[in-house]
């Protein structure tokens, strides 16, 4: 059975049926379906104006008639709904012929049968467009009872129809294998059951989640997939199970991202992308990292809503195997790329200034978090913000200090190898300060910001003053503060 669905992806490429379905929710303002009910319909007929909030692609009004507008490939084109319904039918064409092995040249085609005069040419002009001769219309109630041999009986049939968006109840009659169809009635205007199911569902989620699918045409009509999966699960089933937990973790999304995004400063979650950030979003930062250990540097990646990476959650680590080549005071620089794309696939790339290594990782942010994780996340960074504040303050000033200590260790250490002259008596005075300080820094781990401030004002008092004097051995004669 080839589906009523035409789709255009990026490469401006047409495709039709299942292929057009699998591709609709990556694609569905140029995924088209359901055209049979713009098929001979004025732009302002109600049939028309009640289905447009439903169709993710855009309906436009030309010379008064229904018509499909896409962009493909940067180019905007209109199609008529027969034009879209030809390329259908040219897809059934060819499945039948390939079925059969041989060329099609007449066709029989089922139309509702409710279908107006209108709307039975428009389908002819579809035919036409497709290279097909049509031998007759029949009603598909009619189809209905030939396809499960009921003509052949000499009897009266029901036909019932629901979920197409009508409900229709048609009586026929056979008579030496042809049937009459005699009666018909109902509405056209119920809705279709899908439709009716992805409204209940965008109700509920809204309801209990406080998201709203329809800012996201991508989720709408991902829901509406799964809808019209159960509709036709019911065709054949009492009841059926719909799973919307991927349609649920895609509403963290649908406002934004829900957390902070970013990486580990020294216990800060230092934010690339802060939370409620509009996505698709990208965000470049040039950050350093810590000169007290090696060569090797390890990137962490975090998640959360609070401001010290303790309380937020890993996702995901960097590793770099050299990030400088070369000894220097000043901490060796990296440039850091976040982007995150409409779904919540988040990508994080890396790349060392001095060497130009480089490396990145995918991590899909959906699969670490549900909406009631983030709504607990949420909640503690409001219960706890005035706690996390004065906490951050503190952790700020130990890091200013302990970058402030790592710069006068490495500069220390620089002028150490390269020989530089300095007296004895104030290198004494380096290394016992730095050594005191490192150890008053672990005996007072969790000291608040003040005390930090203080402590850095009396060491810059003791190291600031000291002069370097470069040797003749180095490039160039000078001196500076240490």
């Amino acid at each position: 059975m080839t589906e009523a669905v035409r789709s255009h992806p990026d490469d401006g490429k047409c495709l039709v049926g299942e292929e057009a379905r699998n591709l609709a929710p990556f694609n569905p303002e140029r995924t088209v379906f359901d055209v049979k009910l713009l098929m001979g319909r004025k732009f302002d007929d109600a049939m028309v104006q009640s289905r447009i909030d439903f169709l993710p692609f855009k309906v436009v009004n030309k010379n008064g008639k229904a018509c499909v507008e896409l962009k493909i490939r940067g180019a905007t084109h209109v199609f008529t709904p027969e034009e879209i319904s030809a390329r259908i039918l040219i897809k059934m064409k060819e499945s039948a012929q390939s079925y059969l092995g041989k060329k099609i040249h007449f066709a029989v085609i089922a139309v509702p049968a409710h279908f107006t005069q209108s709307q039975r040419l428009a389908t002819l002009d579809a035919a036409t467009i497709a290279g097909l001769n049509v031998a007759r219309l029949i009603n598909e109630p009619t189809a209905a009872a030939i396809a499960f041999s009921m003509a052949k009986r000499g009897e009266s049939i029901f036909v019932f129809d629901m979920g197409g968006g009508s409900y229709l109840l048609s009586t026929l009659t056979t008579n030496d294998g042809i049937a009459e169809l005699k009666h018909s009635g109902g509405t056209q205007v119920l809705g279709h059951l899908a439709d009716r199911l992805n409204d209940h569902f965008i109700s509920l989620i809204k309801r209990i989640y406080k998201k709203d699918v329809k800012k996201s045409k991508k989720l709408v009509r991902k829901l509406l997939m799964q809808c019209e999966q159960a509709q036709k699960a019911l065709r054949t089933q009492p009841q059926v199970h719909l799973d919307i937990k991927s349609i649920i973790d895609d509403l963290l999304f649908v406002d934004g991202s829900p957390l902070s995004l970013g990486i580990d400063q020294n216990g800060i979650m230092a934010a690339f992308i802060p939370k409620n950030t509009r996505i698709p979003t990208k965000m470049l930062m040039l950050v350093e990292f810590d000169t007290w250990k090696d060569g090797n540097r390890t990137l962490e990646v975090y998640a959360g809503a609070r401001p010290l990476t303790k309380d937020c959650i890993a996702i995901g680590v960097i590793h770099l195997k050299r990030v400088t080549t070369r000894p220097s005071w000043e901490p060796p620089k990296a440039s850091v790329t976040f982007r995150v794309d409409a779904i919540g696939i988040l990508n994080v790339k890396v790349k060392a200034e001095d060497t130009m290594e480089s490396a990145s990782i995918m991590i899909d942010i959906r699969a670490h978090f549900s909406l009631e994780k983030v709504d607990k996340m949420v909640k503690e960074a409001q219960e706890f913000a005035e706690e996390d504040d004065k906490l951050l303050r503190n952790a700020v000033a130990k890091n200013e200090f302990l970058t402030y200590l790592s710069r006068k260790r490495w500069r220390w250490f620089h002028q150490k190898k390269y020989r530089v002259e300095m007296d004895s008596i104030d290198q004494r005075v380096i290394f016992t300060t730095i050594k005191e300080t490192v150890e008053w820094l672990v005996d007072n781990e969790d000291a608040e910001a003040d005390d930090f401030d203080a402590k850095m004002k009396e060491v810059k008092e003791v190291l600031d003053p000291i002069k370097v004097h470069y040797s003749p051995t180095t490039s160039s004669q000078s001196h500076s503060e240490l």
